[in-house]
């Protein structure tokens, strides 16, 4: 079969050439471009050759997004009595989440952004908030008139939800909370606390018009980014659920 003239085949990927026997037992030259699985195995999930997904330990292509963490204790001061703390490989869903999570371990290996369903595109205004999967919340809180959102997600299983910040704490119990399945962990359950991990951002929004200043992302969730249309500083509000991890990056080459 002739190739497209568009094919690039993955960087890693080498020609093998080998030769193999037709039907009617004559000897045919067959050319095949082919990857070495340890070289990218995140992209090859599927693959009847894979290991077992439970024994993954570091990242997927996504940045930020965890498969399995593995946890050493370490102490600051030699002897038995010294205080371990667990310190994780690498940085994503804390152990107790990564089974809650809206997304199957094999989804989340899927996350690179290629993979990724059209993105999400919403306008809104200062004063508003927006859940994803109703473990995470991005709230504008100033800006220009108008900000542009783009929330990428691989899976339907993961809600987007838009809704004014002032009725954000009912809209997550009547709505947005209700779409978790399995339901969340206990101390989501509690009308004290549901999404209690806040940190704001501050973004000079003035060589980025019209293109995507940064891209607020959550571990094995998906991401969110944003645009303005004209010169603005924007303060953004993130708040997640306790063990939710999530960051500020430079936008994805899309």
């Amino acid at each position: 079969r002739a190739l497209s003239p568009n094919f690039k085949p993955h960087p890693n990927a080498e020609r093998v050439v080998s030769v193999v026997k037709d039907r009617n037992g004559d000897d045919r030259v067959i050319s095949q471009w082919h990857v070495d699985l340890k070289k990218d195995s995140a992209d090859y999930v599927n693959t009847p050759t894979q290991r077992a997904l439970t024994e993954r330990l570091t990242v997927s292509p996504l940045p930020g997004t965890t498969l399995k963490a593995t946890a050493i204790k370490v102490a600051s001061e030699h002897g038995s009595d010294a205080l371990m703390a667990p310190w994780y490989d690498t940085p994503g869903l804390h152990p107790h989440w990564a089974a809650m999570s809206p997304l199957s371990i094999a989804e989340q290996a899927r996350c690179t952004w290629r993979k990724f369903r059209p993105p999400l595109v919403l306008m809104a205004t200062p004063g508003t908030t927006v859940f994803v999967s109703a473990y995470c919340a991005v709230e504008i809180v100033s800006g220009p008139p108008q900000v542009c959102l783009f929330v990428y997600t691989p899976s339907r299983a993961v809600t987007v939800d838009l809704c004014p910040s002032e009725n954000a704490r009912a809209f997550w119990h009547e709505v947005a909370g209700r779409t978790l399945q399995p339901p969340g962990a206990p101390e989501l359950l509690t009308d004290e606390a549901v999404l209690t991990v806040s940190r704001s951002y501050l973004f000079e929004c003035y060589d980025n018009r019209r293109v995507p200043k940064a891209d607020v992302y959550f571990c094995g969730i998906g991401w969110v980014s944003f645009c303005t249309v004209k010169d603005a500083d924007v303060v953004l509000r993130v708040r997640t659920a306790p063990g939710i991890v999530h960051g500020v990056r430079s936008p994805l080459q899309r």
